[in-house]
Order: C-alpha cells, then sequence, then structure tokens
C-alpha cells in the first residue's frame, strides 16, 4: 500500500508507531483487527471474528 503514490509521506510516521503504543489498539489489537488479505491491483478481503 506503501508504494501506491499518495502515501509515500505515511511510511515514515507509521514506522515509529507500534499496535503496542497506539492509544485506540493497544488494549487487544489481537481482537479489534481484521486479516486483510489480497492487494492493490487484485482487490483486498478483510476477515473479522465479532464475539456475541
Amino acid at each position: 500500500m506503501y508504494a501506491t503514490a499518495g502515501y509515500e509521506r505515511s511510511v515514515d510516521h507509521l514506522g515509529r508507531l507500534s499496535l503496542e503504543s497506539d492509544s485506540v489498539f493497544r488494549d487487544g489489537h489481537d481482537q479489534q483487527l481484521a486479516t486483510v488479505r489480497g492487494s492493490v491491483e487484485e482487490g483486498y478481503n478483510a476477515t473479522l471474528t465479532i464475539a456475541v
């Protein structure tokens, strides 16, 4: 994604950020983020299991 035009400046900023230090996801990112597969060219597929 970062190789896509328009995202070049995000690489530096996001390179300093981790899920463990992020204020939104640090309390259980493994339960809050979808698994994403695919590519820019072919599209993406996201899977997220939600407990009810």
